[in-house]
């Protein structure tokens, strides 16, 4: 639903190009996910890039990969989904003109370490930074826990919606582990290392 919610705001024509930065987490798999079935060219980063010799998914950490994401959209990407937060000033370089910046994932960055915290506020002040400053590319952050406190009925119908494209056959969510409930401790710890591609699954 995240995802969805994501890709509607951005608003990306078929045909072109994104980036989803974090590619193999639960946010970012299911982005690439409903965004191939759209039409879209998906472009992607991953700590020490691609599991597999995806030549669209890069290394997160390579210095060339501003030069390597142009490489494969000469004129900038159409939106970029960053739920990283490390560089957005570089993310909102890699999209074109009349494109969209999406910065998801920092609300639950309040609730973890102080550096994530810190992380947060740098994020926030670059992102009013860019609104204010920065060239014709729409800028947006997005947290589903604040659409939901809004308009509860809008996120119920995104849910709907994606259980019934799972259904049919249309969306296959990544599922990197399956826990029993007793083990939630490890399942967020798992996230919080991102030692996992995908989505844990909770089993009672």
């Amino acid at each position: 639903a995240t995802a969805a919610a994501m890709l509607a705001r951005a608003a990306v024509p078929a045909g072109e190009a994104i980036l989803v930065h974090g590619i193999r987490g639960g946010v970012g798999s299911a982005v690439a996910d409903l965004a191939r079935g759209r039409g879209l060219v998906v472009l992607g980063t991953a700590r020490g890039g691609a599991p597999t010799a995806d030549r669209d998914v890069f290394d997160a950490a390579d210095p060339a990969l501003a030069a390597r994401v142009r490489a494969r959209a000469p004129g900038g990407v159409a939106a970029v989904f960053d739920g990283n937060a490390r560089d957005l000033a570089g993310s909102h370089r890699l999209v074109r003109r009349g494109g969209a910046l999406v910065v998801f994932g920092l609300s639950a960055a309040a609730t973890r370490s102080w550096r994530a915290r810190l992380r947060l506020v740098r994020g926030l002040a670059t992102i009013a930074r860019l609104r204010a400053f920065g060239r014709s590319v729409r800028t947006s952050v997005f947290a589903i826990d604040q659409l939901f406190r809004r308009d509860p009925a809008q996120v119920q119908a995104l849910v709907a919606a994606q259980v019934a494209a799972l259904a049919a056959g249309v969306i296959t969510p990544v599922i990197g582990a399956v826990l029993p409930l007793a083990r939630a401790a490890e399942a967020h710890a798992l996230l919080e290392r991102g030692a996992v591609a995908g989505k844990i699954v909770l089993a009672t």
